[in-house]
């Protein structure tokens, strides 16, 4: 009876470990690919932007599943994803976008840009949203490898990379 009930406390202790091995916070994306505008947001200045401006509470559907984008004018790439172990209240996260080095008028050539994003939650359940970039600004046309990552206390929570390829 005593080696049974060692037995069923290991057993509980491995199943409990292996519903925790993720470190917390962490991310999963769920879908990515090529997207498409429901709802226009508001433009705000984004002065480290490749652009120069982003845009912000726009509604967006992934209508195709592909890290392959074809280099187009207005073509929107990005992920829906979820975060899992945020806290709940505001919080701050990282979005960060590598590309082909490329750069805007007046600007130095860049690799990549940040932008800072405060945002908040209000229960324990997962924080899911979606981030995407339209290649719109005749500098942004740029065919390579570019990469979509939303960071958290310095970890990255997820990452995507595309490739941008001309047809």
């Amino acid at each position: 009876m005593k080696n049974y009930l060692i037995l069923l406390l290991l057993i509980l202790l491995a199943g409990c470990a292996g519903i925790h091995s993720k470190k917390l916070p962490y991310g999963k994306i769920e879908k990515y690919g090529i997207v498409e505008k429901i709802k226009d947001g508001g433009i705000y200045q984004a002065p480290d932007s490749l652009a120069g401006y982003a845009e912000d509470g726009v509604e967006t559907e992934i209508r195709k599943i592909t890290d392959i984008i074809p280099l187009k004018r207005d073509i929107i790439f990005g992920m829906n994803w979820c975060a899992y172990g945020l806290p709940n209240g505001n919080f701050d996260l990282v979005y960060r976008i590598s590309h082909p080095i490329t750069s805007r008028p007046g600007k130095k050539p860049s690799r990549s840009f940040e932008e800072i994003f405060s945002t908040s939650k209000e229960n324990d359940g997962p924080y899911c949203t979606g981030d995407s970039y339209k290649l719109h600004e005749e500098w942004e046309m740029v065919s390579g490898a570019w990469k979509l990552e939303v960071i958290y206390q310095g970890k990255a929570l997820v990452s995507k990379k595309f490739k941008v390829v001309e047809r």
